[in-house]
């Protein structure tokens, strides 16, 4: 056995060990850190640095835990006691830079040819779908497939689609209200799982296929909706039993032939272009069914939010009443909406661009692949940062809309925020005296979303047909959820309870 001298020399010599490698370790720190700002000064110039850095003691996860809870919060946090407008910190083995300045938030839409975007594709297509990403890569190498890809994406901007598409959504609509409910007496149901239904069934009808609009599948698309949150967040497949079977279920009605039989226009093209530029069948309908969640993800709260909020808010009811009247339907026709009509639904327009402001999660990871150097200018600072390759950008959309310089009140629901003028012009948001793109929900540049039209209408048209033939009233003693812009989750935020109500048709 080793005995160890009984004075304290060689504890003395331990601890000087120490001290002298991490001396030696915080000075080749400091070092290489000179180093590094003399070659970015030399390069892009003197005034030019890296963003200030959150350290973190937890290995490789770095900061990812604190900013999960709260992305908004973490982001504030740090922009404010740093008194900077980009910080730099590790999230899972990666260096990120988030943007706590609202005028620079959409760098991640100005700047896109210094970005990249399919690195995070490639993970998504991964962790919800077990996809290897050596398959998906391929496919978002091939050119060909891009861009016959952004040309079917392009045809959901058209009138030609949407028309037709929102006018079969309301058809759909139209049938279950009068299927489901009665002149004669009260009808109980909760709000969000009225939405749910409806939307599911009239969406899926008209932009996906009867096979998947079936009710049948409303338990799957639940549970594969619940779980894509904690899928992408990395939770092993084994503690998400629920979404792995809801996944597994909706593809195989995917693969399908009664699917096949009654796919709709703008899918069928989609497989078509799939199998002519080589992407695999099981990539193919990975990327229909992200179609399809994406088609639902933002709707369904969307419209549950302008409805909770409707029949708390005699203003917004009454106003948009008043528009529904200036339509003046002729006796006789059809109670569905054309699109002009539903154009001139103000009131709709402004509230659901209000809930899009306060309850959209579009948080925007890209990987950059070209230097960026950020330039900021304002009243108390005048810097130029380095955004070196290989690092990332973590935009956060509620930095912009949730900012009290620009949205007075920002926590508030206020419907009327978003109305147009006499012109048909919307509202001019500011921020230090600069005119600002202050709403972004749908993200922007080349990845601004494809179906944003199709979306706004569909919601205009239900919430349009609920005003037109149903009577709704919240059940006495239930409590309105309202909507809390920091619960994080993927898609717009749903509500953290459902509330009841009372419907009957109008006589």
């Amino acid at each position: 056995m080793i005995q160890h001298p009984k004075n304290s020399s060689f504890w003395n010599s331990v601890l000087l060990g120490v001290l002298t490698v991490v001396c030696c370790y915080t000075l080749q720190q400091k070092i290489q850190a000179e180093r590094k700002k003399r070659a970015i000064q030399k390069e892009y110039g003197q005034d030019v640095v890296e963003p200030p850095y959150v350290s973190s003691w937890i290995p490789f996860l770095g900061k990812a835990p604190e900013m999960g809870k709260d992305p908004l919060q973490f982001i504030r946090k740090y922009s404010q006691k740093l008194d900077t407008p980009v910080f730099t910190c590790l999230i899972a083995g990666k260096t990120c830079h988030f943007i706590g300045d609202s005028h620079f938030v959409g760098i991640i839409y100005d700047k896109a040819k210094h970005l990249e975007g399919q690195s995070l594709k490639i993970y998504f297509f991964e962790k919800i779908f077990g996809i290897p990403p050596e398959i998906s890569s391929k496919s978002y190498a091939n050119p060909e497939h891009l861009k016959d890809s952004q040309a079917n994406y392009r045809r959901l901007l058209t009138k030609e689609m949407i028309e037709p598409t929102v006018q079969t959504a309301q058809d759909i609509i139209l049938q279950m209200i009068q299927q489901e409910f009665s002149e004669d007496q009260w009808t109980e149901v909760a709000l969000h799982e009225m939405v749910f239904r409806a939307i599911h069934k009239a969406t899926y009808t008209a932009f996906v296929s009867d096979a998947m609009a079936d009710p049948s599948m409303l338990p799957y698309f639940r549970e594969f909706d619940k779980g894509i949150g904690k899928a992408i967040k990395g939770t092993p497949k084994f503690l998400l039993k629920d979404f792995v079977e809801g996944r597994n279920k909706l593809l195989e009605v995917l693969r399908g032939e009664e699917h096949k039989k009654t796919v709709k226009d703008f899918l069928r093209s989609k497989h078509e272009s799939d199998a002519k530029n080589g992407i695999t069948p099981e990539e193919s309908h990975a990327g229909s069914l992200a179609l399809s969640w994406a088609s639902l993800g933002n709707t369904i709260p969307s419209i549950f939010w302008v409805i909770a909020y409707m029949l708390t808010d005699d203003s917004l009811r009454t106003a948009a009443q008043k528009d529904l009247e200036r339509i003046q339907l002729p006796q006789g026709e059809s109670t569905t909406f054309t699109l002009e009509e539903l154009d001139q639904m103000a009131a709709l327009d402004s509230a659901f661009h209000e809930v899009l402001r306060m309850g959209a999660l579009a948080v925007s990871p890209r990987d950059i692949k070209e230097d960026i150097v950020l330039e900021v200018k304002s009243p108390t600072q005048k810097h130029r940062y380095l955004l070196p390759k290989g690092t990332r950008i973590m935009g956060n959309v509620p930095t912009l809309h949730m900012d009290p310089e620009i949205y007075a009140n920002p926590y508030n629901f206020q419907w009327d925020r978003f109305l147009k003028d006499s012109n048909g012009d919307m509202p001019v948001f500011t921020k230090d005296g600069k005119r600002i793109d202050a709403w972004r929900p749908f993200g922007g540049g080349q990845q601004l979303c494809p179906g944003r039209k199709f979306a706004m209408y569909e919601c205009k048209a239900y919430a349009c047909l609920l005003l037109s033939m149903l009577e709704i009233r919240i059940k006495p003693g239930e409590t309105v959820p309202t909507i809390n812009p920091h619960n994080g989750g993927v898609g717009a935020i749903a509500p953290e309870h459902d509330v009841l109500v009372q419907v009957r048709r109008k006589k």
